[in-house]
């Protein structure tokens, strides 16, 4: 098991909120503002509050998941390169999963805003483009996403970001919040989601009462 049970539910640690309102526009080449990279600390649990993409909390079986979070668990600074452990909630068994992935930030640039998985190991691959970084919050395009064992449902996904259908052809995107960063998510992010990124699913929700530190019986794992 990549990360050990301890350090999950250790990490629920409270990142300081920050008035970003200046901070609002999208991610440019400008080296001196937060990129991707930076805004995944170490030990600090960022939320998914929002995405515009389906296949992002419903599995290939059908089975809907929620409360979707990730934690920093290693940061190579010499690679930018990192150690990220998510985890989710089966809505219909309401128990807990995880699984965990390092992915690497490729510079563009000179900014750090491009991110991908750096091995397979059974967790979803994907392409992820951070539009939007803030303290508090993030908005992230999804620029592929491949379902960890089902191509087809690979190809529909990579069709449904391609096709320019719909949204006048917006990008998927997942929207990220660390704890105690609501005021952020607000005044930053939700206005450029939505006016960047395809509609958000209803269908996901997050809310912190409903979405509790993440508990697990045993050690399971993707």
């Amino acid at each position: 098991m990549i990360a050990s049970v301890a350090v999950i539910l250790c990490t629920f640690v409270f990142c300081a909120a920050t008035d970003d309102s200046a901070s609002c526009n999208r991610n440019t080449d400008d080296q001196t503002r937060m990129n991707g990279y930076d805004f995944l600390q170490p030990n600090c649990r960022v939320f998914l509050v929002a995405t515009s993409m389906e296949s992002i909390f419903k599995l290939k079986d059908g089975t809907q998941i929620e409360c979707i979070s990730a934690v920093t668990n290693e940061k190579l600074e010499n690679t930018h390169t990192v150690m990220e452990t998510v985890d989710y909630k089966n809505a219909s068994s309401n128990e807990w999963e995880r699984f965990s992935q390092w992915y690497t930030f490729e510079p563009q640039s000179g900014t750090y805003n491009h991110m991908k998985i750096t091995e397979l190991n059974g967790a979803p691959q994907g392409i992820y483009k951070f539009l939007l970084t803030t303290q508090g919050c993030a908005v992230v395009e999804v620029k592929e996403y491949t379902f960890r064992e089902d191509v087809d449902e690979e190809v529909t996904v990579v069709q449904e970001r391609t096709d320019g259908s719909g949204s006048n052809g917006k990008p998927h995107c997942m929207m990220w919040e660390k704890e105690g960063n609501t005021d952020a998510t607000q005044t930053c992010c939700e206005p450029f989601f939505r006016e960047n990124c395809k509609e958000k699913k209803r269908a996901y929700q997050y809310t912190p009462r409903k979405c509790e530190v993440p508990k697990y019986e045993d050690d399971s794992e993707l």
